[in-house]
């Protein structure tokens, strides 16, 4: 990253990311050694056993790993979004259409989880920027989509996800990407982060502007600022 580009903030990771993290320091070692005994009596039960917590270990220290050591970086210019296997993705900051929250029902973690849109149509997900924030349900709470499971209902607090790391992040992510672009860029006039498509596994959407509300469905009322005084 050339040196006239500083970091001026580290996205948070989640605590789940260390957690799991330990969890695989413990289980792909002691799924090596008990490979190495049951070679070394020789045992094909501990053989086994310890191949399935290697494989169940090597993973969870690769993903989790990348999450902790190698967080998402944001520069003055530029988001920097490190991959498992593969060299970090540089987005510039003038490329950025959508900084937002969406609340993922699918997969093994359901929950809110930062997101970016580009202008060319690209869109990438921040796992690790990630909330299980309930907040309050709003009285003014507009229904959830038809169909969707009572347990995946989140609450359409703004504030309680503008409170949490994940919701600071993408709040000091959009206060960069509109000190580059101005009020006229593309992040402004488009709010892509507003206008997700559902694909069924996305339910509702959380904007740094201070809006919330279901994907393709009705908004909570908002004054349209970006409430930048959130700490």
């Amino acid at each position: 990253m050339p040196s006239d580009d500083p970091v001026m903030l580290r996205l948070p990771v989640h605590w789940e990311s260390w957690v799991t993290f330990a969890l695989g320091l413990g289980v792909f070692p002691t799924g090596g050694y008990l490979l190495l005994r049951g070679l070394d009596e020789p045992s094909i039960l501990l053989g086994v056993i310890g191949v399935v917590l290697a494989l169940l270990g090597f993973p969870l220290l690769a993903f989790s790993g990348r999450e902790v050591f190698r967080r998402p970086r944001l520069h003055a210019g530029t988001l920097v979004l490190p991959r498992t296997f593969h060299r970090s993705r540089n987005v510039p900051l003038e490329q950025i259409s959508g900084v937002g929250l969406l609340y993922e029902i699918g997969g093994p973690r359901a929950g809110w989880s930062m997101r970016i849109w580009l202008a060319d149509g690209n869109t990438y997900g921040i796992d690790s920027v990630r909330s299980y924030a309930r907040g309050k349900r709003p009285a003014q709470q507009p229904p959830p989509p038809e169909g969707t499971p009572r347990w995946h209902r989140p609450r359409l607090d703004w504030g309680a996800q503008a409170r949490t790391p994940a919701g600071r992040a993408a709040l000091a992510v959009t206060r960069q990407v509109l000190a580059v672009q101005g009020t006229a860029g593309v992040l402004a006039t488009s709010m892509d982060q507003c206008f997700a498509p559902s694909f069924e596994t996305y339910l509702a959407y959380w904007s740094p502007d201070g809006q919330i509300g279901w994907l393709g469905g009705d908004d909570l009322p908002t004054d349209g600022e970006l409430p930048i005084a959130v700490d």
